[in-house]
């Protein structure tokens, strides 16, 4: 989409924030072209009338990071932050090798760099020895768990000295070195042990609430195969995955979530899965809004006294059932509850409806409620536009 990428640079250059409705459909590109091209222009933004909200990010790599920077900076930007870099201090940028880098920038990242955001990222050869024995990979457990100790000792070494927040990610087992190792007990036992690791990651976030350790070994076990891990390092679409979890991390911790779920008149006739995510998503605070071209009283009818409605009034923080215009309404509804149009995600079949919100209110993430059932689910939950802490 070149005219998203020039409305990128137009904003640049004339030294502001691009403008909402390009931010989202930023925040819903997955042309990892597109958003590193993004990524690039935005480099010089400005935004001298604090429409996003900074943060110190220090990006810390043992491994070619590729597009990863400019794919992080585009989403983070399309979430509505704009990063500052944090500068890399002098003893991280004398070490001689990249795990030196790494170590050292990751140790002094929070406490010298004052960043608020630092990013971990790394592969498979992190944590591997140079060599070890593929007939008995039994003394690979004891090496990967001291060198999960190590990053273990630099996250909390970060952490007495900072009050920001570190973002690792679980590696997966390239299926090249796992097909390498050929017998079936051994490729077993270097499975296993590899597991132990990635549990042991995502134990780190566990111990310490200022630790978010991203799970991308399961998110690409069930991601396109385009997007897994290539013949040498990751591959773009792997880092656009990566890039996106780390936007949810950030975008929850400067409170950028959306908290309001407007729901369009089809909402009675939605597919069984569809209305119990959102009565789901309810259930753990999201503010949910009916929205309908009727009069109150056969509405309130229908969501108070038929059993088979999955989402009932009870749900509902406000009702919003008349004849004004659906923009007009979702602005009230927000307001009502102490929120901006920026908090809130509509969701309808209506063309005409989306089309309506998204010119009125270029900020409402506006989601298709129609098409395929089994695609639902997924378009509402799976840019984490409700995230919590």
């Amino acid at each position: 989409m070149p005219e998203l990428i020039e409305a990128v640079q137009q904003a640049v250059a004339a030294g502001e924030a691009p403008a909402a409705d390009v931010r989202l459909a930023l925040a819903q590109s997955t042309d990892t072209d597109l958003l590193a091209a993004a990524g690039r222009a935005l480099a010089g933004l400005r935004d001298p009338g604090g429409e996003l909200r900074p943060v110190r990010l220090l990006l810390l790599a043992d491994c070619p990071a590729g597009p990863f920077p400019d794919l992080l900076r585009a989403v983070l930007v399309a979430a509505g932050a704009r990063p500052e870099p944090a500068e890399p201090t002098e003893r991280a940028e004398s070490a001689e090798s990249p795990a030196g880098r790494f170590d050292a920038g990751f140790d002094a990242g929070l406490a010298e760099a004052g960043a608020e955001l630092v990013v971990g990222l790394v592969d498979e050869r992190y944590f591997l020895p140079d060599r070890f024995d593929l007939t008995d990979p039994a003394p690979l457990g004891p090496h990967l768990a001291d060198r999960l100790d190590r990053l273990a000792g630099l996250a909390e070494a970060a952490l007495a000295g900072g009050t920001g927040t570190l973002v690792l990610h679980t590696v997966p087992l390239p299926r090249r070195l796992r097909d390498t190792v050929v017998g079936l007990r051994a490729r077993g036992g270097l499975t296993r042990h590899w597991q132990r690791l990635n549990a042991g990651l995502l134990d780190l976030a566990e111990a310490d609430g200022r630790i978010e350790v991203i799970d991308l070994a399961g998110l690409l076990a069930t991601a396109p195969t385009a997007a897994r891990s290539g013949a040498t390092g990751w591959t773009d679409a792997a880092l656009l995955l990566l890039a996106q979890e780390v936007r949810r991390v950030a975008q929850t911790r400067l409170g950028l979530s959306r908290r309001l779920l407007a729901l369009g008149p089809e909402a009675s006739h939605w597919p069984v899965e569809l209305g119990r995510c959102v009565k789901r998503l309810a259930e753990q605070g999201i503010h949910l809004v009916p929205t309908d071209h009727h009069t109150p009283d056969p509405v309130e009818r229908v969501l108070s006294e038929r059993p088979e409605v999955l989402i009932n009034a009870a749900a509902f923080s406000r009702r919003v059932v008349n004849w004004a215009p659906k923009a007009g309404n979702l602005r009230r509804s927000a307001e009502s509850l102490g929120l901006g149009a920026d908090a809130l995600v509509f969701l309808t079949e209506s063309d005409f409806e989306r089309g309506h919100v998204a010119a009125e209110l270029p900020e409402v993430a506006v989601v298709d409620s129609g098409g395929d059932p089994a695609r639902l689910v997924d378009e509402l939950l799976g840019h984490g536009w409700f995230d919590l802490l």
